[in-house]
Formats: C-alpha cells, sequence, structure tokens
C-alpha cells in the first residue's frame, strides 16, 4: 500500500507548522504545550524543561508570534 504524504500549506503555498521544513515539534506537541500553558498554567520555564525546548521557543509558541499560521490547502 502507498502512504500518501500530505503537507499544511499558507494560502501563497508556503510549507507551515510540521510541514515547514525547519519546524522542530509536531503540531499536536505545540496544541499540547499551549493547552498546558492556557488552562494548566504551566509556566514558560516549566514547559521549556517537560519538553526539551528552548524558553524562547515556547515563549513564541504560546504567545502565538510561531505557529500561527492556518493551512488554506493540501498538497
Amino acid at each position: 500500500m502507498v502512504e500518501l504524504a500530505t503537507r499544511k500549506l499558507s494560502e501563497d503555498g508556503r510549507p507551515v507548522g510540521e510541514s515547514h521544513p525547519r519546524s522542530v515539534a509536531t503540531d499536536a506537541k505545540v496544541t499540547l504545550i499551549r493547552d498546558l500553558h492556557e488552562h494548566q498554567g504551566l509556566t514558560i520555564n516549566q514547559l521549556a524543561k517537560m519538553f526539551g525546548y528552548s524558553k524562547s521557543v515556547i515563549q513564541k509558541w504560546c504567545a502565538y508570534t510561531r505557529r500561527n499560521t492556518t493551512p488554506r490547502r493540501f498538497e
């Protein structure tokens, strides 16, 4: 059976989220980190230690300054 790869693309055709070649985390992991921060009250420092990412990248994900583009199409 052939497995089809699905890439998430922005409106202008650029890869977004885990489809981006420099992505370091899955979309599900970023969503989990945001949920733990927003709903469970975990701090940026706690999340960085738990998941092994820098405080800077965790802060950007939680502030929605990174990983904030909604895929518009799939390829």
